[in-house]
């Protein structure tokens, strides 16, 4: 039995240091850049982890429908991509020129960021528990 303990120490350890230390050197740059006042970091935060989890499914083919919650990952990270670049209301030069009332186009515009942040997380409301391998 203490063997059993011993050895299972080596091995979380062995562990903790082969994925542990690429980790810690991967985010220390998300990590540097985090800030408490904008939302912003929590989607950078959140675009990283999917990307990677997407990457490691890309690469992996341990369970069916793998590649489809793949599939659902990067299409996470695109939204949060949309709405980091917040370039909504770009469109406004758009919708200016052919004469739509200003408040309507707000709305409009506005309707469109909660549109992809919804998406984005319905998504994975939805399949996050699937998100294994």
């Amino acid at each position: 039995m203490i063997v059993h303990k011993i050895i299972r120490a080596i091995d979380d350890a062995y562990y903790g240091v082969k994925y542990g230390v690429p980790n810690l050197i991967a985010w220390f740059k998300i990590a540097w850049k985090d800030r408490d006042w904008d939302y912003a970091p929590v989607l950078i935060m959140l675009r990283f982890k999917l990307q990677k989890m997407a990457r490691h499914s890309d690469r992996t083919d341990i369970y069916i429908g793998q590649k489809r919650e793949a599939k659902r990952m990067w299409t996470c990270v695109y939204l949060i991509d949309r709405i980091l670049a917040d370039e909504y209301f770009e469109n406004k030069r758009y919708l200016d020129l052919i004469h739509v009332n200003r408040d309507k186009a707000n709305e409009f515009l506005g309707n469109l960021v909660r549109q992809d942040i919804d998406m984005l997380f319905n998504i994975m409301s939805k399949h996050i528990k699937k998100w294994w391998d």
